[in-house]
């Protein structure tokens, strides 16, 4: 499992992204990311046009989301 979030080039863009990766399997899920959408959109390559959907890795999420504050993520529901 390497597959991370996709986006498409447009204007709108978000505050926050929740990346949640679920095993159906195994009946558990784990949330990958947690936090503010800009850092994670910033791994996009951009060239002189976009045109096309984006993927980032799994890896490159995860990195992402262990820099992110405490005070920048969504607040846990039990």
């Amino acid at each position: 499992m390497d597959a991370g979030p996709s986006f498409t080039p447009g204007r709108g863009t978000a505050d926050h992204l929740m990346f949640v990766w679920i095993d159906f399997k195994g009946e558990h899920a784990h949330v990958l990311y947690n936090g503010p959408e800009a850092p994670v959109r910033a791994l996009i390559r951009y060239k002189e046009r976009w045109t096309t959907t984006k993927r980032r890795t799994l890896a490159e999420v995860r990195a992402e989301d262990a820099r992110v504050r405490d005070d920048q993520r969504l607040p846990r529901l039990s």
